[in-house]
């Protein structure tokens, strides 16, 4: 029945663990969103400097995945954000060259 499959679908807006993680040179990016809408996700440095606008555009409702190549940076720890609407997220990665 259609109830029983409702409730395998996500509530609201999810920002996935990257994967991999640790990773060199590219890390998927997974995420949900309830409804259509603009996105952002944006890569930070461990100061908290701005150092890379993965995507800023209008998606659908529903699951997506971006790579994020950090080839152009160096080794270390970087967080990434994303915001749609009201929902924020952040979660952190590790680039190992």
């Amino acid at each position: 029945e259609l109830r029983d499959v409702k409730t395998y679908l996500p509530s609201g807006y999810k920002l996935n663990p990257l994967y991999p993680n640790p990773f060199n040179p590219t890390t998927t990016i997974s995420y949900y969103i309830l409804h259509s809408g603009h996105v952002m996700i944006e890569a930070y440095d461990i100061r908290g400097r701005l150092i890379d606008k993965i995507i800023s555009e209008f998606h659908i409702a529903g699951y997506h995945l971006v790579r994020w190549d950090a080839s152009l940076y160096p080794s270390g720890v970087y967080f990434i954000s994303m915001e749609a609407g009201i929902f924020q997220a952040t979660r952190k990665v590790l680039l190992i060259k």
